[in-house]
């Protein structure tokens, strides 16, 4: 997955509102990355994936509710770092786990921790 020893991976954590201007939003959680940078491709890719196998009546979209390479931290740091040694991934839950009951919410959370450690521990391409 990454390619490079020592390679970074930031990963930022966000929720989007459900409903944005009288229009629902279709997904459960989104993976945000920029198509041109192949590493940030194939991982989430591979993430999607996971998830759907773990969830499978999650709606997992890639770049959506927001396009991964729209200005932002990660969009900043990949002008300063080469592609083989920064991938910058956000993660996009919808906020209706958050207001529903505790237990969802948690096994949400559990989700999603599951998942990166299963994509983490994946071998990495060569």
């Amino acid at each position: 997955m990454m390619n490079e020893p020592g390679a970074t991976l930031h990963l930022a954590v966000h929720t989007f509102t459900p409903i944005l201007g009288g229009t629902a939003r279709t997904a459960d959680i989104g993976i945000l990355y920029d198509p041109a940078r192949p590493n940030e491709r194939t991982l989430a890719q591979a993430w999607k994936q996971i998830l759907c196998q773990m969830r499978r009546d999650f709606q997992v979209r890639r770049n959506y509710p927001y396009l991964g390479k729209a200005d932002g931290c990660t969009t900043y740091l990949r002008k300063r770092h080469p592609t083989h040694q920064y991938l910058g991934i956000e993660l996009e839950v919808n906020q209706r786990f958050v207001s529903s009951p505790r237990g969802v919410w948690r096994s949400v959370q559990s989700l999603i921790v599951e998942s990166l450690e299963t994509l983490l521990l994946q071998p990495r391409a060569r």
